[in-house]
């Protein structure tokens, strides 16, 4: 977004822990006027930019509302994380309507370690052109990165925690949140829980199985 004059970008739901934060606070230190809507007290826990305000409405209240919000505070870049979640699904259509720029982060599904950054939508939203003569005239180039992400699990278990345990607090003030995965808290842990028993596991048995199957496929 450098280069193209000052902005006005409005986040909504960032992964879960302070990177919609860190991004917010590029941004403002390159002078552009950050925005930042909250649907939950997890979000608001992790909220960072010039202006944050909270959306407690009803889901199908959403679409009005940030209609009018971006008319009235001239935005003319939306940032989200996902563009399936509901609130995100919604803010595509108004983006579109109003014909500003919609980006779409989500994790490295290109390359592992990286986020993926595209306008428009990700994964069967994208834009990017799939077809088969272009992935085969495609210039590939090597990307080297000066930082490593490494095992962030434990790290990513504490901002999950703290993200829920925050939106579990603050039920009340927004009472008709809508929230994108179909289970509470609780459950969501468990399934925490049982990747890191997977994880441990495969730690375990895999080099054994991958031995004997190197072994058996070798030529």
């Amino acid at each position: 977004m450098e280069g193209v004059g000052l902005k006005r970008i409005l986040f909504l739901q960032g992964p879960l822990g302070a990177f919609f934060q860190q991004v917010a606070q590029y941004f403002h230190a390159k002078h552009h006027k950050t925005y930042k809507i909250n649907f939950n007290g997890g979000d608001r826990h992790y909220a960072w930019a010039n202006q944050v305000d909270d959306f407690t409405g009803k889901p199908e209240q959403w679409s009005t509302y940030l209609h009018e919000y971006i008319t009235k505070y001239q935005i003319d870049t939306v940032v989200v994380y996902g563009d399936c979640r509901f609130y995100h699904a919604e803010a595509a259509k108004v983006a579109k309507k109003l014909a500003i720029d919609f980006w779409v982060c989500e994790e490295g599904y290109l390359r592992a370690g990286f986020v993926t950054f595209e306008n428009g939508g990700c994964n069967a939203n994208s834009l990017l052109d799939r077809s088969s003569k272009a992935i085969i005239d495609a210039n590939e180039q090597p990307i080297i990165s000066d930082q490593q992400v490494g095992n962030t699990f434990y790290q990513r278990t504490i901002v999950a925690s703290t993200y829920y345990w925050k939106m579990k607090q603050n039920t009340k003030q927004f009472p008709y949140y809508h929230h994108h995965r179909p289970w509470v808290w609780w459950q969501e842990g468990l399934f925490w829980f049982h990747n890191f028993k997977q994880k441990f596991i495969s730690r375990v048995i895999d080099p054994t199985a991958l031995k004997a199957f190197s072994k058996k496929y070798h030529k």
